[in-house]
Order: C-alpha cells, then sequence, then structure tokens
C-alpha cells in the first residue's frame, strides 16, 4: 500500500455548542418591535380614515348647501315683493308665490260673469284652481293706478284665436274667479301680463329622521336637499332697499340665506365636521 492510499484512521469530532433557535431574550425583543411596528401602522391606518372620512363629509356637505342654495336662489329671484309675492316671513322658513305660467292677454271680456281673458301664451301651463295676477294698467300715461288683479281660474278653452292670428297660433282663454268688483274699477288693456302662481313654503322639514330643506304645499312637504344641521341648519334674513333688516313683506328687496350642515362625523379635535355658506338673493321689483 503506497503512503498515498494509507488509511488515516478515524477522525477527530468538531465542538459542539449546543442546538439551533432562539433564546427567550431574543423572542421577547422580536415580539416588542412587532407590536410596536403594527400599532404605529394601526395608528397611521386610523389617522387616514378619520381624514378621509372629514374629508368626504366636507365635500358632501359643501355639496349640500350649495345645491340648496341654488333650488332657493332660482325660486327667490323671481319673487316680487311689491307684487304680493312675499306671504310670510320667519328666520327658518319663507312663504312665497311663485310664477309657474305667463301670457299676455289679446282680449279682455269683462262683461262676462266670470271674466273671460284670452291670452297668448309665453310659457307654462294653465290649469283650473291656478292663482292668478292680472296687470289692470288703467291710464297708460300714469304709472300711479297700475294695479294687479288677483283672481283663480274657473275655466279653461284651448284653440280661440286672437285677432290677428294667423290660425296657426297656439292660444288659451281662461275664465277668472274673484275679478268682479274690482274690474268695476280697473282697465286690463290688451297687452297686459297674466301670471299664474303656486304657493310654497320653504324651511327645515324631517326626512327619515334627520332635517332636510323642504317645500311645503298645500300641506304636502316634500324634500329637496340635505342633511341639514339640525337646529341652525337654515337662517333667512331679510333686508330693505338701504340694508336694514325688516319684517314688512313689501319692504324687502334682499333676502340672505346660511345653509349649514352638522355631520356625525368628528375631526381630529372632536369636533362635528360642518359646513356652512352666507348668500343674498336681490329680489324682482
Amino acid at each position: 500500500m503506497s503512503p498515498m492510499e494509507r488509511d488515516p484512521g478515524p477522525q477527530a469530532a468538531a465542538p459542539s455548542h449546543g442546538s439551533a433557535g432562539f433564546t427567550l431574550v431574543e423572542l421577547l425583543i422580536v415580539a416588542l418591535l412587532g407590536s410596536l411596528i403594527l400599532g404605529a401602522t394601526y395608528q397611521v391606518l386610523v389617522t387616514n380614515q378619520r381624514i378621509y372620512t372629514v374629508q368626504r363629509e366636507q365635500v358632501q356637505g359643501h355639496g349640500t348647501v350649495r345645491a340648496g342654495l341654488e333650488v332657493l336662489t332660482n325660486e327667490l329671484r323671481e319673487v316680487s315683493p311689491t307684487g304680493g309675492d312675499l306671504l310670510d316671513l320667519s328666520p327658518t322658513s319663507v312663504e312665497v308665490r311663485v310664477m309657474r305660467s305667463l301670457g299676455l292677454v289679446c282680449i279682455a271680456d269683462g262683461e262676462s260673469v266670470p271674466p273671460r281673458f284670452t291670452l297668448r301664451p309665453r310659457g307654462g301651463d294653465w290649469e283650473v284652481g291656478d292663482e292668478v295676477a292680472i296687470f289692470a294698467d288703467n291710464d297708460p300715461a300714469s304709472a300711479d293706478d297700475d294695479v294687479w288683479l288677483e283672481g283663480t281660474v274657473a275655466n279653461i278653452v284651448l284653440g280661440e284665436p286672437c285677432p290677428g292670428d294667423s290660425g296657426t297660433e297656439e292660444r288659451v282663454r281662461i275664465d277668472v274667479l274673484d275679478l268682479g268688483i274690482l274690474l268695476d274699477t280697473n282697465t286690463v288693456h290688451p297687452g297686459a301680463p297674466v301670471r299664474s302662481f303656486e304657493t310654497h313654503t320653504y324651511g327645515l322639514i324631517e326626512y327619515e329622521g334627520r332635517p332636510y330643506l323642504g317645500r311645503t304645499t298645500d300641506g304636502d312637504a316634500q324634500p329637496l336637499v340635505g342633511p341639514l344641521a339640525d337646529v341652525d341648519g337654515i337662517h333667512f334674513e331679510y333686508l330693505a332697499s338701504d340694508g336694514s333688516v325688516t319684517t314688512d313683506p313689501q319692504e324687502v328687496r334682499r333676502i340672505e340665506i346660511t345653509l349649514q350642515t352638522r355631520s356625525q362625523a368628528t375631526d381630529a379635535q372632536g369636533r362635528p365636521v360642518e359646513e356652512s355658506i352666507t348668500t343674498s338673493v336681490y329680489l324682482r321689483n
């Protein structure tokens, strides 16, 4: 046997230092660090969720008050205080008479019972039971004797022509109650405007247990925009031409409207998320 092939004999065993693994102290440190990381991550998630909720409520509240102001502005800018369209004023509601249709008189028959007026329609639909106001110009050379005559549509006839018609124009004749005595002292000339109205009250109403901007007509309440704040969700202030507050419907020239939402969500300081907008509406003379 050559020296290269000689059996080297048994090998010496490597020294052993114990079984592989983690000590209890190492496990405790890992558990503590993991808890700290999880706690910080949870806090970040909670903070982000709160920020998202606050922003969402702010956006929703802003959209709500803007939509409510658009509804009120569109209705109130057509109201005429001098024409008797403002009926009842309070800080939390307003009752108004809103124009729904318009026509121009081409034939005025005050001798019939009830009086009859043939109109050239200029918008809207005419229905029996409509409240109407008819402009009596009286002396065309003077504005001091002008007056709006008010009555109720008792009957409607379609298709009666006006003088000079070609036969294709749409015409409507209305028979109006409650004008008899007024017509004895006032004159309605051809071309006089006739307006029909609906009476609405705008204010807070309850819908599904929450306060909404609502419109009430003949006792029927309809929610429009909301929800709003429970107590101060809507506020009206009525101003005269000099900017002073007035309670006389005839003197009102501008209405200041404030709408406010109050969410059940809270911000970082624990305060309810609120959104409020105030605007002014200038009324028609």
